[in-house]
């Protein structure tokens, strides 16, 4: 995966992955309630390419890119549940040929 993104290093037009569940997130998932039935702390699983659409901290519109280079979306990210990553173009260029 590739690095580590702080919320204002976010770009409009950027590609990027759900890198894993922030630590408070994952505290918080660990001492629930059996019976909760919350969504998911984030729409799609780790590693996912995302691009980007807009940033209204601490949300981040994204649309996931489908094999072929088409994408699906929009899909709202709140950044205080995940850890996001950005992913080469190498990567990118990979799920577009597809």
């Amino acid at each position: 995966m590739g690095i580590l993104l702080k919320a204002d290093d976010l770009t409009k037009g950027q590609f990027v992955a759900v890198h894993s569940l922030s630590p408070i997130a994952r505290l918080c998932r660990e001492q629930s309630d059996e019976r909760d039935t919350g969504g998911s702390p984030a729409p799609v699983p780790p590693g996912f390419p995302l691009r980007v659409l807009e940033v209204s901290l601490p949300f981040v519109a994204c649309s996931l890119l489908q094999p072929g280079g088409k994408e699906s979306g929009p899909m709202i990210i709140d950044l205080r549940n995940v850890r996001i990553c950005r992913l080469n173009n190498g990567f990118i260029e990979a799920i577009k040929a597809f």
